[in-house]
């Protein structure tokens, strides 16, 4: 095993090496050319301190992320070279860097504008300032001017001590460069140092489906936040966040002075950081589960995660540097779930439709999803009639509008299937049948506003965030669904266009997962009851889909090993996620959900096999716990 390892830095070493000459080289040749794609300033930062965290946190090492509300969401640029700069300050810092902490930062310097124009040459992106801090050794005031020299370090001991090539701040600079901005940074000796650069990025629309993009969600407004950090820093950028997503906080650099405000006060949420002096974060949650056991807490660390009997005394434990959508949807999964159970409203019992009778085409291509549906519907009143993919879906509504046809009252049409997705579907159902068509009610595990928006582009009128639930679908059909009997002639385009206005369909479904869940959320096949006989015996039939799909879709993902396709890799893990979210395998579903995400983002990810080795071991729990599982 020595052996091997020495071999495997010795690898690694020499291909950075490699690497740098290379990049090096295609520059100083011109042979390097810069790509031009939308991109998010917060994802790119994010998966730069990503790619850095697992040394920071060997070091003891905090990374925080603190990117403006000024900075636009997405730009055109070169994610790819762009990530390589930031990487390569963040690596610099880390490895610099003995105690203390490192802020990445990103901030708007010049706006957007038409009119501009630098050297005779029209200008018009903005121009976006990305600053590394660390509290570093520094670098005296002497040696700065040759920094970002090829083949040039601080002095012979640095190279000893710390090795490196010397290529790697020039290649940053050059890189600034072509991307029509500029290097610098501030530092003084044994007082850490600032590197930082500019970019000029084009403006970009929002690409059709983002998941990074956490703005205009309603469903934590008004929530209070109590925050708790031994770190100014911390305390600000975690503050800036919370208001983003319209929530009010009370921030405290004292656990005690904390613990002490929430004895005679109510909170709905707690973010604690872990290592503070005096009491840590571990020992206000021992002493908050005695007077506010219900209190959901939430652990922001640096250093190992707690497990077993300590890990139960938090609602999510997050590893720094967290992302937005992590921080988010273990917040509001927090403020959703207490004690294993999900919050809810009293809802009344669902009665039959007033349109008993009618009949609800239902698109999905998954067996589980297809059975709640429609067991769902049975209860509501409804008949349904399935299919697998959306051409499916297209012919069958053609089908049901020609002569003697029965027109269906609505469409239930899952926004991802194989052939053509529910998106085309929507839009050609529409562009053949106008008034005519029946109105379409989206059915998707992402909730966030770009995705509610492009199911409306599409011509959907409604939306409904798996995994679905009963009283949600009663209330979309009531409001939307047809009497075909009556022959209406309201075209779907003149329907309201808006997303379902409950507090539970603005809550997210927790596209990435912040923290791996409880194996099961058994209150999920509690929820079936409404809609089941005495025997169970639909949910003992979705267990059993269930038990019979899931080992094949693991096979699929399993065997995505072998074609290096991110897309349908992402598309297979979308899949299982699907079915296990329906029968409450959430830590499951999370493992899907975070290797969906990093398909999306970033391509093939580099730990695809352990990512994939998770899922496998998950698959096989999961599908134990639901053998063993009583009604």
């Amino acid at each position: 095993k020595d052996y091997l390892h020495t071999m495997r830095v010795s690898s690694d070493q020499l291909l950075s090496v490699i690497n740098d000459i290379l990049d090096y080289s295609k520059i100083e040749s011109g042979k390097l050319d810069m790509e031009s794609e939308p991109l998010s300033i917060q994802a790119t930062v994010e998966e730069a301190c990503d790619m850095g965290a697992p040394r920071a946190r060997e070091k003891g090492l905090e990374v925080l992320v603190d990117v403006g509300e000024e900075v636009p969401g997405w730009v055109r640029g070169d994610v790819t070279r762009l990530r390589q700069v930031l990487l390569n300050f963040v690596n610099n810092a880390i490895k610099f860097t003995d105690k203390g902490q490192i802020v990445v930062s990103a901030h708007l310097k010049e706006d957007f504008d038409e009119h501009r124009v630098i050297d005779g040459i029209p200008t018009t992106g903005a121009l976006i300032e990305f600053r590394v801090k660390d509290t570093g050794i520094g670098i005296p005031t002497e040696r700065q001017s040759a920094l970002f020299q090829s083949f040039t370090q601080v002095d012979a001991s640095t190279t000893r001590k710390y090795g490196g090539t010397g290529l790697g701040l020039a290649i940053c600079k050059r890189l600034a460069t072509m991307m029509g901005g500029q290097v610098g940074l501030e530092s003084e000796a044994g007082q850490g140092s600032t590197f930082w650069f500019t970019a000029r990025l084009d403006f970009s629309d929002p690409p059709d489906v983002s998941e990074s993009s956490l703005l205009e969600l309603a469903s934590l407004e008004g929530k209070l936040a109590v925050i708790v950090d031994d770190t100014p820093v911390n305390l600000r950028i975690l503050e800036k966040q919370l208001k983003r997503w319209k929530m009010n906080s009370v921030a405290f650099l004292d656990a005690q002075e904390a613990l002490v405000w929430l004895g005679s006060r109510d909170a709905d949420a707690v973010l604690t950081d872990m290592h503070m002096p005096g009491m840590d974060g571990l020992m206000l949650a021992q002493a908050l589960a005695r007077i506010k056991p219900k209190l959901p807490l939430v652990l922001l660390t640096s250093g190992v995660l707690p497990t077993g009997d300590e890990a139960a005394l938090f609602a999510g434990r997050l590893l720094k540097p967290y992302r937005q959508a992590q921080l988010f949807n273990i917040l509001a999964r927090s403020l959703y779930v207490v004690d294993g159970q999900a919050q809810q409203k009293e809802a009344p019992a669902p009665t039959p439709s007033l349109k008993k009778g009618q009949t609800i085409l239902v698109a999905d291509d998954n067996p589980v999803n297809l059975k709640v549906v429609n067991s769902m519907l049975y209860k509501l009143g409804y008949e349904s009639i399935t299919v697998l993919n959306g051409q499916q879906a297209v012919a069958s509504v053609g089908a049901s509008l020609q002569a003697g046809g029965r027109p269906f009252a609505a469409v239930l049409m899952d926004a991802n299937m194989p052939t053509m997705d529910g998106y085309a579907a929507a839009r050609a159902i529409i562009a053949t049948h106008g008034k005519a068509a029946p109105p379409i009610i989206a059915l998707t595990a992402s909730v966030l506003e770009e995705d509610r928006q492009r199911c409306f582009d599409a011509g959907m009128v409604g939306f409904l965030p798996k995994p679905l639930r009963i009283d949600e679908l009663s209330e979309s059909l009531e409001r939307y669904a047809r009497d075909s009997s009556a022959q209406s002639n309201l075209a779907p385009e003149s329907v309201a266009v808006e997303g379902l206005d409950s507090e539970r369909s603005a809550a997210p479904m927790y596209e990435e997962p912040a923290a791996l869940a409880a194996l099961m959320d058994w209150s999920r096949l509690e929820q079936f009851k409404e809609f089941d006989d005495e025997d169970r015996s639909m949910t003992k039939e979705v267990i059993a889909l269930f038990l019979k799909d899931a080992p094949l879709r693991r096979a699929d993902i399993l065997s995505s090993l072998d074609t290096n396709d991110a897309a349908m890799l992402s598309l297979r893990a979308h899949a299982l996620k699907g079915s296990a979210s329906n029968v409450g395998a959430m830590a499951l579903s999370d493992a899907c959900g975070q290797l969906e995400h990093a398909c999306k983002v970033s391509g093939w990810p580099q730990d695809v096999v352990a990512q994939i080795e998770l899922i496998d071991e998950l698959t096989d729990s999961t599908v134990q716990a639901l053998q063993d599982w009583k009604p």
